[in-house]
């Protein structure tokens, strides 16, 4: 009896230290994370400031020159007083989802009421949702948008510059994606495939005759200074 009672303080005894260790370790990586945030913000603002040695074009543009057209990637939920930067290839079709339901501005079809689960909301929905963002208060409420800037809490999430433009090849032109292809995979194709004759009129037809898009070919696209970057595939920065 005597050695049961032992071997189970023992055991509690051991429990105990695993729990604090635990503790202690979780305690640790967010310390870790939080220098690591600090230290990422010190860096937006040394490269936006001029400080740092990366220059850009547009850096040191005026706010009241930036036309809304480029403002549309800023959403805005004046509830919870946030805008999310939406990047992407970055998350965004779950952050979205995220600031609908934050806003209640999407309306469930089945329900008739917003959507409370981001989980529930229709991928093409999202997309296709009408945020309200920075760039619809209009050219004459610019001191409206400087306030919410400077007063509102600012996110965005970034990424492997390289994992993200794998990301963007594999989900537009990867795969069968009739949309894309018509959008701009005949013309990366009529480009740099160095393909006589006509190209197949279908997404299917292209990876069926094994002429679809190379990433070799869609990184020429990428790196020609002569086309226009898609928001898919485009500088962080410049969003």
């Amino acid at each position: 009896m005597e050695q049961k009672r032992f071997d189970a303080a023992e055991r509690e005894k051991e429990r105990v230290l695993e729990q604090e260790k635990m503790q202690f370790d979780a305690a640790e990586r967010g310390k870790e994370c939080e220098l690591e945030q600090e230290a990422r913000k010190h860096r937006v603002k040394d490269v936006c400031s001029g400080q740092g040695a990366v220059e850009f074009p547009g850096r040191t543009r005026p706010f009241e020159q930036i036309p809304n057209s480029k403002l549309k990637h800023l959403i805005v939920d004046d509830k919870h007083q946030v805008i999310y930067c939406f990047v992407p290839k970055v998350v965004c079709t779950n952050w979205k989802s995220v600031m609908a339901v934050l806003s209640q501005s999407m309306i469930s079809p089945s329900t008739g009421k917003p959507y409370t689960d981001p989980n529930d909301i229709p991928v093409g929905l999202v997309h296709n949702h009408d945020f309200f963002s920075l760039s619809e208060f209009g050219s004459l409420s610019r001191h409206l948008m400087e306030l919410k800037l400077q007063h509102y809490t600012k996110f965005l999430f970034v990424r492997d510059p390289f994992v993200r433009v794998i990301s963007a090849f594999r989900d537009k032109f990867g795969r069968i994606n009739q949309h894309w292809y018509e959008l701009l995979g005949m013309s990366m194709l009529r480009r740099y495939g160095n393909i006589s004759g006509a190209l197949p009129n279908k997404s299917s037809e292209v990876f069926a005759a094994g002429v679809n898009l190379t990433f070799l070919q869609f990184i020429k696209y990428v790196l020609d200074t002569e086309t226009e970057p898609n928001v898919h595939w485009k500088q962080m920065y410049r969003l």
